[in-house]
């Protein structure tokens, strides 16, 4: 499972007056590969739809669930109450 987060410089990215197409795109692009594939690959896009000219600053953000861990458990933080002290 994987999460897009972004900032409206990826929504309102336009070509010829044309939004780029955010939910088809992204879709197609960030289920594929790693993290870091499916960013580079919307990336890639954007910028090709674009002509290389982005009129507004952009931020990405992919995050994915990968499901439960083999068991291990977590490591609770020291400020955390229930904590074993240092």
């Amino acid at each position: 499972l994987r999460l897009l987060l972004f900032t409206d410089g990826l929504g309102e990215a336009r070509r010829d007056g044309e939004f780029f197409p955010t939910a088809d795109r992204a879709w197609r692009l960030l289920g594929h590969g790693t993290v870091a594939d499916g960013l580079a690959s919307l990336e890639t896009a954007l910028v090709e739809w674009v002509h290389g000219r982005l009129d507004d600053d952009i931020a990405l953000v992919l995050m994915e669930y990968t499901g439960a861990g083999t068991g291990a458990t977590a490591a609770v933080p020291s400020w955390e109450v229930g904590a074993p002290e240092s």
